[in-house]
């Protein structure tokens, strides 16, 4: 079992409810004065750390010094978002050179992996005769997989680029070192849930996850006008902005959408099949897709304009990758296969409870809302006597 993403370090806290107002998905609650993360509900959007006033909230990182001597030979990955913060290539080649400067034998851009994976997800959208959803952001494959599991179906069979990234690296240096170790560094928190350290995917073809934001100040002290000779591939840059996620012209249209609450909004019409002239939904958890990262630099806006920019000297080919190395089989979890039936018998079940509440929302039960509640108390996680204001009735429920 993956290791959650985020952590409460705080003895205490003010009480200000920033964090569970934030979360989408009613994951916090506060018992005995202390904050709560419900491994179940949590989908590691990291709204919860960047709200916090008190900075209550850590994220797990590796360190490289203390893995570094783990291995005979250290692989960087570095994604396409990583450009927008730079103005030219040749600015982006010292970055890679510094960071390699850093420890690592190899550091490695693998945008034309990604742009292989967009054009792969555009050509299976083109043979599906239904609504596809799509996302290389594990944030929002966890929130369909928890919140919308009759959409899971829908996901385009495509594997996050970093793994295939990594699995080309492990291939093409399999047998040469004994230790092979290989990085991952992310542009947010999402991402580093793929590792299998510190976050126990075992499954992983990535060692060890890293925050572009914890190695820039280190890689920056060691840039001078040394450089690597990079060259990004176009669509793997278009494949990180939102609004360039588009390709030719498609039968049925390609709609890209940014931020989780305006996802959640469009997986509600999707479940209930109001989305159905269209083809394909691209989600992303970021403002602006992948280059509104929290660990990166630049803001969203600034990084789309400077990628456009970059895109006119972004002439390396995407990734010759076979099919069967771009696709993953996924499973939903035993838990998330429910049906309508199920899924409208929770409904109500759940509205039964709320009945009784107030629904005044006001939080004095350490819940966000009444709603949040309800469904604690009809998961056996909680008591409906928590509520210091319920509605009155004879049949209540503990």
């Amino acid at each position: 079992m993956v290791k959650p993403l985020v952590e409460y370090t705080l003895e205490g806290c003010i009480h200000c409810l920033t964090c569970m107002r934030k979360c989408p998905v009613d994951a916090i609650h506060l018992e005995k004065g202390y904050v709560k993360i419900s491994t179940q509900s949590c989908i590691g959007c990291d709204l919860c750390s960047k709200s916090c006033p008190q900075n209550g909230f850590k994220v797990k990182n590796s360190h490289m010094q203390n893995t570094f001597e783990q291995y005979d030979y250290k692989v960087a990955l570095v994604p396409g978002s990583f450009f927008a913060d730079f103005k030219n290539i040749e600015e982006a080649g010292k970055m890679f050179w510094a960071i390699k400067s850093l420890g690592f034998d190899e550091v490695i851009d693998y945008s034309d992996v990604q742009g292989a994976l967009y054009l792969e997800g555009i050509q299976l959208t083109e043979k599906s005769g239904e609504l596809m959803l799509t996302s290389f952001c594990p944030c929002i494959n966890t929130l369909i997989e928890k919140q919308y599991p009759m959409l899971f179906d829908q996901l385009l069979p495509l594997d996050y680029p970093v793994e295939v990234a990594a699995k080309m690296v492990r291939k093409r240096l399999e047998g040469k070192y004994e230790r092979l170790g290989i990085y991952s560094l992310c542009d947010c928190i999402s991402k580093m849930q793929l590792a299998k350290h510190p976050f126990g995917n075992e499954n992983s073809q990535i060692d060890h996850a890293m925050s572009l934001s914890h190695i820039f100040p280190k890689a920056n002290r060691l840039k001078n006008e040394n450089k690597m000779d990079i060259v990004p591939n176009r669509e793997g840059l278009c494949s990180v902005v939102s609004n360039f996620y588009h390709y030719g012209r498609l039968e049925r249209p390609i709609i890209s959408i940014s931020g989780i609450d305006a996802c959640i909004q469009a997986l509600e019409l999707a479940e209930f099949d109001c989305l159905d002239e269209i083809g394909l939904l691209a989600l992303f958890a970021c403002d602006g897709g992948c280059v509104g990262g929290r660990y990166l630099w630049s803001n969203p806006y600034v990084g789309a304009m400077r990628l456009e920019q970059l895109g006119n000297h972004a002439y390396k080919d995407v990734a010759t990758i076979p099919v069967s190395s771009m696709q993953m089989k996924r499973q939903l979890d035993e838990k998330g296969k429910v049906n309508m039936k199920e899924a409208m018998s929770r409904f109500h079940a759940i509205n039964k409870i709320l009945e009784q509440l107030p629904q005044f929302d006001c939080g004095a039960c350490g819940y966000p809302n009444c709603k949040a509640l309800a469904t604690s108390v009809y998961d056996h996680q909680a008591s409906i006597q928590l509520c210091r204001v319920r509605k009155k009735d004879h049949h209540e429920i503990q």
